[in-house]
């Protein structure tokens, strides 16, 4: 039998097992001095396995009687002091009755475009953004079908359907590759200018003043050679 530190590990999802090592189900609920275990899909009896039946708990939880022994001791029915204490608590649902919803966030990328001035004669440094494919394995769960069969011999109940066909659906989940892409900075540029000196040529246009010199009929007596000072002969 578990001791009390064992049943503390005890926790929803974790396998059942018989002395057999066949396994029985997975773990509901515990609730006071059982725990609750779920068949499985076929057959989704809870089964109240009290503690005492417990042998070991590791990451499973291994029961002291074989799988055939646990599923014919009557434990598929609610222990009666479960039931007396669910007559004070009838508005109130069980913790195996409550679901818990599955939260799937979904995300999306949102891309920011903006435009910048550029004045002419500058240099213009530009970030080019390339794509690139990876690959790489990701190891993905999925579940398939398992049917077992087992030789029972038992007379029918009164009101058992039987020779009756029917097609049983069974919800079949999987694991799907989700890609999440975070920004990193794997390097820095810095920009700075330096002062180059050079020489250049210019060419420029200057204007001066000269004096040219009329006689009375209007005839030109002296150019730009007369001197300043000296009158016109």
């Amino acid at each position: 039998m578990a001791d009390a530190n064992e049943r503390e590990t005890i926790m929803a999802g974790m396998d059942v097992v018989g002395a057999d090592g066949a396994k029985i189900g997975q773990v509901n609920d515990i609730q006071g001095d059982y725990i609750v275990v779920s068949k499985g899909l076929f057959f989704p009896t809870n089964f109240h396995v009290p503690r005492t039946a417990i042998a070991t708990v590791s990451d499973q939880v291994h029961l002291n009687v074989t799988r055939h022994d646990a599923l014919n001791q009557g434990w598929d029915a609610r222990p009666a002091d479960l039931l007396a204490a669910d007559a004070g608590d009838d508005d109130e649902p069980r913790p195996s009755d409550v679901t818990t919803p599955l939260n799937v966030p979904l995300h999306e990328e949102e891309l920011h475009a903006s435009t910048r001035e550029v004045e002419r004669g500058r240099a213009q440094v530009k970030t080019v953004v390339t794509e690139h494919e990876e690959e790489f394995d990701l190891p993905v769960n999925e579940e398939h079908v398992l049917v077992q069969r087992e030789t029972v011999s038992r007379d029918v109940e009164p009101g058992e359907t039987v020779f009756t066909e029917r097609t049983i659906e069974v919800p079949l989940r999987g694991e799907e590759v989700v890609i999440d892409k975070s920004v990193q900075v794997v390097e820095e540029l810095e920009i700075d200018t330096e002062v180059v000196e050079r020489t250049e040529h210019v060419t420029a246009t200057a204007r001066r003043e000269d004096v040219q010199v009329y006689d009375e009929d209007g005839n030109l007596v002296a150019g730009s050679d007369v001197q300043s000072g000296n009158p016109a002969q």
